[in-house]
């Protein structure tokens, strides 16, 4: 074998796999973390004060994860009245699979409880918007579902 048909060869394998490279590419699944991602950059200002409104809380809104029952406990504090807003559960991993739910049945110690059962295992993390009176609020937390 001479040294042109060796440099013939190379070139056409470097060829081929920079083809199966790019025909690979077009198949892989892109995941956006949101499809609104520039709708929600405009809305960051807005959120930063409903955070620091939650921040400023006497008594802070506690969001615990319950393995042992795949239960999610969020309390509010206990001087809010009139709670609205919603809950969602924001999978990093695959935008498909994020849950909402609106804040709703809270129990007399203001808590609601959410069945995890036959979720995905993983990171998730819970975004929790609400408001009570004329002021809106902001917390989140990551939960390691097992």
């Amino acid at each position: 074998m001479n040294w042109g048909l060796r440099i013939t060869i190379l070139y056409l394998s470097f060829v081929v796999l920079i083809f199966s490279l790019a025909f690979m590419a077009t198949k892989q699944e892109w995941h956006m973390v949101r499809e609104d991602y520039y709708q929600a950059e405009l809305e960051q200002e807005g959120l930063i004060k409903r955070m620091h409104n939650s921040k400023a809380l006497e008594q802070p809104v506690t969001i615990q994860y319950e393995s042992a029952e795949a239960m999610l406990r969020i309390c509010f504090p206990s001087e809010m009245e009139a709670i609205k807003g919603k809950i969602t559960l924001y999978r990093p991993s695959d935008a498909n699979e994020d849950q909402e739910w609106p804040v709703a049945d809270l129990d007399e110690s203001a808590c609601q409880a959410i069945s995890l059962e036959g979720m995905k295992t993983g990171l998730w993390r819970v975004h929790l918007s609400w408001e009570s009176g004329d002021q809106l609020f902001y917390d989140e937390k990551g939960i390691m579902k097992y």
